[in-house]
């Protein structure tokens, strides 16, 4: 298959683990006071393939790449610190690489408030309002007490809920709506989510309050693959490409929405935009026999700071050994340095090291599979 041909070449074996600066544990960090406070976004898109691996879906370029290059200081190498959505805003909330693996736990309720999050602890002791915004409650039920706000502005999906379910009950949901719809794709592919659109509504209008602001907000879009998808099936890489291709047009208009909106009228503000995870074009491969292509498909994403300028200095990687490489949680400290002014040791970790684990050996690091 034409797509192995983009396999990065294998890594040198794991450095020792004394190499490696630890993760840094959220209860190593202090409170810290901000010198400035504008308002801070962190916008979550679903299952952003990096510009370099875009040969991988056939393609060099797309509208949502175009503008994040064009209009963004975007990252090379960037990648998202796990490889699921709720493992990834786990570990950004917490600030911390800690090994979140499971799906279903009191741990994902971060995002909706029920737990203490060190991220929005931070912000709220500098006196920011916390607001998390999503389609729907993936993320928890109801608002805890450690956000202000918690919006999921839910309207019936079927074509969303397909893509979570698990294959073995794909025949048999929505009276077999899901088994077929992925027959009916290249006539009518799922693109525009109205539920989406909602959540950037919102999102622009937190900015008009007369608090500091920071909202974290995922937007499912452009997607990621269904459980039952093959790469080596040629009629289900059709099929994706067709729906991502098309799909990131809609992210584009939705990420020029809120670009245009915060120039006009928030432009002390400073957006993140992150993939939570890869497209998953590997899922139906044995992962410990293909680590370049399985990191690089699942955590290899795309990331970036609007307006480009902001918190440049704060951004450049602090030692030279880890300057080819950025991910999620190393974007999150230079924001955070960038609002206190000072280069505190707690704010100085890098994360180095991925989800993946050899058997006898230290995590697999980021620095042994870059892809551009």
């Amino acid at each position: 298959h034409p797509f192995h041909s983009l396999i990065p070449p294998p890594p040198p074996p794991p450095p020792d683990a004394t190499e490696r600066e630890p993760s840094m544990a959220p209860t190593a960090l202090p409170d810290m006071a901000f010198s400035q406070q504008p308002n801070v976004y962190l916008v979550g898109f679903d299952g952003l393939t990096p510009a370099a691996l875009l040969g991988r879906l056939g393609t060099d370029s797309t509208p949502f790449h175009d503008l994040m290059s064009g209009r963004f200081r975007t990252f090379r190498n960037f990648f998202s610190n796990h490889r699921h959505t709720l493992g990834l805003y786990h570990e950004l909330l917490s600030l911390a690489d800690d090994g979140f693996q499971s799906t279903l736990t009191g741990d994902v309720a971060l995002f909706s408030g029920t737990h203490d999050a060190p991220l929005f602890r931070i912000f709220r002791r500098n006196g920011y309002e916390v607001t998390t915004l999503y389609m729907d409650h993936y993320f928890g039920e109801r608002r805890g007490p450690y956000v202000d706000n918690y919006i999921t502005p839910i309207t019936p999906d079927f074509e969303l809920v397909c893509t979570k379910l698990d294959r073995s009950l794909l025949q048999i949901s929505f009276y077999g709506y899901c088994a077929i719809r992925p027959l009916l794709e290249p006539i009518w592919p799922v693109i525009d989510s109205g539920a989406n659109r909602r959540i950037v509504e919102r999102l622009l209008q937190r900015g008009a309050l007369r608090k500091p602001q920071l909202v974290v907000a995922h937007i499912y879009s452009p997607g990621h693959t269904g459980f039952d998808f093959d790469m080596d099936d040629d009629a289900h890489m059709a099929r994706f490409r067709n729906r991502y291709l098309k799909a990131t047009e809609f992210s584009a208009r939705l990420l020029t929405r809120i670009l245009n909106h915060l120039e006009a009228h928030d432009p002390s503000a400073i957006l993140f935009v992150f993939g939570d995870h890869g497209p998953w074009l590997t899922r139906s491969l044995n992962s410990d026999e293909n680590w370049p292509l399985t990191i690089t498909d699942r955590q290899a994403t795309l990331g970036g700071i609007f307006p480009p300028q902001r918190c440049a200095q704060h951004l450049a990687p602090p030692t030279q050994r880890t300057a080819n490489y950025t991910t999620t949680l190393d974007v999150a400290y230079s924001i955070i340095r960038c609002l206190t002014s000072e280069s505190d040791k707690h704010l100085a970790t890098r994360f180095e090291r991925t989800e993946w684990q050899v058997p006898d050996h230290e995590h697999l690091a980021y620095g042994d599979f870059l892809y551009e």
